[in-house]
């Protein structure tokens, strides 16, 4: 309903002419420039424009915000994907681990039934390779795998956060993974991812059993076997660091979690060594224990003292490096992976736990920007030094058409390798 000012006081006679007549004030100045505007506002209207489209890309973000907080697994699985599809049309190069990928995937689609590949170097199994990873990647092929395997554990790591009712910031730390997944995809890592993503359900399965089925633990057990098995099928190095894991739950006295991520990894190895056995070492210098060790004791050191599986896998994973880098093995410098992946996230999931602008949380601060550092300059490296020169797409196929003119694939010819690896697709 309308309402209008009186025009007359309470006091008032009726009638036109009498009685004293309420004064309505002269309008303000300020008024006046609310209802015409002044010269200074009608002589700006590009700073009006600029300030109506910083406020709508607030509201876009905002509304992005809201949207990703109401559906989080689905936002940074879809965000993963689209990642992914963009380093398969900039970074997907032919050189370093992925030319191992692509001879692997040739080899295996090629050859499907063979047990032994000669071509690999001094000749190996397929399966002291991957049993899973090359014949996967023949029939998916190698990058669609490697954006598949990455998408799922960005999802899967999402989950957790968001299962764990530690974490505070599920979205930010998921994020933080997401960044350790690309730069993984960068440097060609298509095996290793695979196990990754196996090696997340199976972590998954573990700690995001649903409530009302906490009692069968037979049914958890079926599913997380299976699933740490597959990850150590696919790359081993993922199966050991399903191990750190079971270890972890072993030492809280958790055993049925701990049997069901710890058995099959073992069974899996102990079968591939022995039906198809493997010597050879990976080396690992000083400079690569150095941050990988003071990572695992800054997680150790950061993270809330309530969590306790975090805090012992770091414990663990820092016993393994050193171990690994004293005792020569087959494992050496890719157990630095496990860092590369999850520190960033646990340092990110610590943040809320610390006073903001303590010393605690400039450590947590400096240590995540460091860490970005890290697996980015090790990115960057990988993308200038695994990329194929010129020459192996421009003086590749007269030296094949030469090679085959002999009869070289009856025999055996040794390849200088080069810095990107190349020669292993090409010529292998």
């Amino acid at each position: 309903m309308a309402t209008a000012e009186p025009t007359r006081a309470d006091d008032a006679d009726p009638g036109p002419g009498h009685g004293p007549r309420i004064r309505v004030p002269a309008p303000r100045s300020e008024d006046m420039r609310g209802m015409y505007g002044t010269d200074t506002d009608r002589a700006q209207p590009s700073e009006r424009a600029n300030s109506d489209r910083t406020s709508r890309a607030q509201a876009a973000f905002l509304a992005l915000r809201e949207r990703m907080l109401r559906h989080p697994v689905l936002s940074v699985t879809a965000l993963a994907g689209v990642l992914h599809i963009v380093w398969f049309f900039t970074f997907a190069n032919s050189g370093g681990d992925l030319a191992a990928q692509d001879a692997w995937a040739e080899f295996v689609g090629q050859h499907p039934d063979s047990a032994y590949n000669l071509a690999w170097y001094g000749g190996m199994h397929p399966v002291s390779y991957s049993v899973v990873s090359p014949y996967l990647m023949a029939v998916l092929g190698v990058r669609t795998t490697m954006m598949i395997a990455g998408t799922a554990s960005a999802g899967l790591l999402t989950m957790i956060l968001i299962r764990s009712r530690s974490v505070q910031n599920p979205l930010w730390a998921s994020l933080a993974g997401l960044f350790a997944f690309l730069c993984n995809a960068v440097s060609g890592r298509v095996t290793f991812g695979l196990g990754t993503m196996f090696a997340l359900g199976a972590v998954a399965t573990v700690f995001c059993w649903p409530y009302k089925w906490r009692y069968k633990r037979w049914a958890k057990a079926l599913c997380t076997a299976p699933l740490a098995a597959l990850a150590t099928m696919s790359s081993p190095v993922a199966g050991l660091f399903v191990g750190l894991v079971a270890v972890a739950l072993f030492l809280q006295k958790r055993r049925p979690g701990a049997w069901a991520l710890g058995l099959t990894p073992a069974a899996v190895v102990a079968v591939s060594a022995w039906l198809f056995p493997f010597s050879g070492t990976q080396p690992m210098t000083i400079w690569s224990v150095i941050l990988p060790f003071l990572y695992a004791v800054l997680t150790f050191v950061l993270v809330p003292k309530k969590w306790t599986t975090v805090r012992l896998t770091s414990a663990v994973y820092g016993l393994s490096v050193l171990a690994v880098w004293v005792v020569s093995s087959q494992i050496g410098s890719n157990i630095t992976r496990l860092a590369m992946l999850f520190a960033g996230v646990t340092l990110v999931a610590a943040l809320p736990f610390t006073v903001p602008r303590s010393r605690k949380w400039y450590v947590t601060v400096l240590a995540f920007v460091g860490f970005v550092v890290w697996i980015g300059i090790k990115s960057v490296d990988d993308i200038i030094h695994t990329s194929p020169a010129a020459s192996w797409a421009r003086e590749l196929a007269p030296l094949v058409n030469e090679l085959q003119g002999v009869g070289a694939e009856k025999g055996r010819v040794e390849v200088v390798p080069a810095r990107s690896h190349r020669e292993a697709s090409a010529l292998a």
